[in-house]
Formats: structure tokens, C-alpha cells, sequence
């Protein structure tokens, strides 16, 4: 962030939550995008990683179209 001068509240981490990467995305200061995009989570899954999350997509196309409204 400091290298292409944004702050971490003009960002947005995606990740599939498979890490703990939302949660330290919005420890830092990020929003937290929760992407099923290459790998699906059974619901149990889903639930401990969306608590992290601003944002849950499917496809690349929902990421765009937030893009466009935040």
C-alpha cells in the first residue's frame, strides 16, 4: 500500500479464506471480499470465513460490478 500510496481503507483483498487472509486483510484495514471463485466451501466452511468477509462473490463479474458501487 505504502509503495502505491493508497491507504489500506481504499483497498480490497480477495481471497478464497483458505489462510486467514480476510481476517488479517481487515485487521489491516481492508475490505475483505470472501471468492468462491476457484474453489466452492461446504457450509460450515463458508460460515467461519464469511464472519471476515464485506463481501462474498462467485464469479468475476460480481467483483467488477462492486467495484463499480463502492
Amino acid at each position: 500500500m505504502e509503495r502505491l500510496n493508497v491507504l489500506p481503507e481504499e483497498c480490497l483483498f480477495v481471497g478464497d479464506g483458505s489462510s486467514n487472509e480476510l481476517y488479517c486483510a481487515k485487521s489491516a484495514g481492508m475490505g475483505a471480499v470472501f471468492s468462491e471463485m476457484l474453489e466452492r466451501k461446504n457450509t460450515e466452511q463458508k460460515e467461519n470465513i464469511i464472519k471476515y468477509a464485506d463481501y462474498h462473490i462467485k464469479h468475476i463479474s460480481e467483483l467488477f460490478n462492486l467495484c463499480e458501487k463502492i
